[in-house]
């Protein structure tokens, strides 16, 4: 790929602040969805959440402003990599995502000084699936944004 046809870093660090608010809706919904499937969640202690119109928005919301630096602070070092090594495809877009994810669902316990989803590993592999599937839309998502021909 040429320079020419590389997003600029404005257009980056945009489409990775609206691929941030997509990753964050799909962490809540998988999170919300397999609630019933882990029982009381190790990190809060909490068995019944409130219905899903309550808390959705104020988690994205509140989600949101915690992964938008994180976000910004993984993913545009790792996009420089890829566009270093020439990666400009989808799958090396949700590949990266994929590994931003991972990276965020093992940084987000240390940063936010909550207790490590490790403690029970049913809920450890829902916790960090969550966020690595939630990587991979991100990384579709700013690919699509930063990529697409529209103004």
């Amino acid at each position: 790929m040429n320079d020419a046809n590389r997003p600029s870093l404005a257009r980056r660090a945009i489409a990775v602040v609206i691929a941030t608010i997509a990753g964050v809706a799909v962490v809540l919904l998988l999170l919300w969805a397999t609630d019933s499937l882990t029982g009381p969640s190790p990190l809060d202690g909490s068995s019944s959440r409130l219905p899903l119109p309550f808390s959705f928005p104020f988690g994205l919301v509140v989600g949101t402003f915690i992964g938008i630096p994180l976000c910004l602070l993984i993913g545009m070092p790792l996009w420089q990599v890829a566009l270093l090594l020439g990666w400009h495809r989808r799958h090396e877009a949700a590949s990266c995502g994929a590994a931003s994810g991972l990276a965020i669902a093992v940084l987000l316990p240390l940063w936010l000084g909550m207790p490590s989803p490790a403690a029970r590993w049913d809920y450890a592999v829902l916790f960090i699936g969550s966020f690595v599937i939630a990587g991979v839309c991100a990384g579709l998502v700013a690919h699509h944004i930063a990529y697409s021909d529209r103004p």
